[in-house]
């Protein structure tokens, strides 16, 4: 067999995982010269499967707008990301909030530099209860990534929900939420759960 064809037969095998971006996140925005960190343990369901370790931090730009920069490590070798999350329908009594999270990322990927530009609308809804408030959220995001062999498009359908302790009940943990996430591959992805709690100060 042609040593041209085994070398792509390999590459285009091995490549199903590359759309490796969690959302975690909700269309709350960190107030202007407020800020948010986030830490977030990822379970990966298909190769390269493990687990990472991610964080993130966020600022507010405007009043509906802030800045996110993350990284990461683990089974995706490491992956940096800076995106603008703009969110210009806000959580109301009559409407969820509506916006998107769009961004430039880079990562190694099994030995791979990987560029990309990631895209993600969503949506969320703040539920109050007795013991804190709960944001379900959905994203679809979408990336174009490009290394050394390909260019190709990611996608990830995500749903997630973020629990805000009720800080009558929970006083040690006011300002913290905490947030758990499953991303389901549609193209070029992988399938994984998220866990994981943010702290605003």
């Amino acid at each position: 067999m042609n040593r041209a064809l085994i070398v792509f037969l390999l590459f285009a095998f091995s490549q199903t995982s590359f759309g490796f971006f969690s959302l975690m996140d909700t269309g709350e925005l960190v107030d202007e010269g407020q800020y948010r960190v986030l830490g977030e343990g990822q379970i990966l369901f298909d190769a390269p499967e493990g687990f990472n370790l991610n964080g993130r931090f966020s600022t507010g730009i405007s009043e509906d707008s802030e800045i996110q920069f993350e990284a990461g490590v683990g089974s995706i070798d490491y992956y940096m990301g800076a995106f603008w999350k703009w969110v210009p329908f806000p959580d109301t009594s009559d409407q969820p909030a509506i916006g998107f999270r769009g961004g430039v990322t880079f990562a190694d990927v099994s030995g791979l530099s990987t560029y990309g530009l990631n895209v993600t609308p969503l949506i969320s809804k703040r539920l109050d209860s007795d013991i804190g408030a709960f944001s379900p959220y959905g994203g679809l995001e979408l990336g174009l990534q490009n290394n050394v062999h390909d260019t190709f498009f990611s996608m990830q359908a995500i749903i997630g929900v973020q629990w805000s302790p009720n800080e009558w009940d929970f006083r040690q943990l006011k300002d913290f939420n905490f947030l758990i996430e499953y991303g389901l591959e549609v193209d070029d992805a992988f399938n994984y759960l998220s866990l994981g709690a943010n702290y605003n100060f």
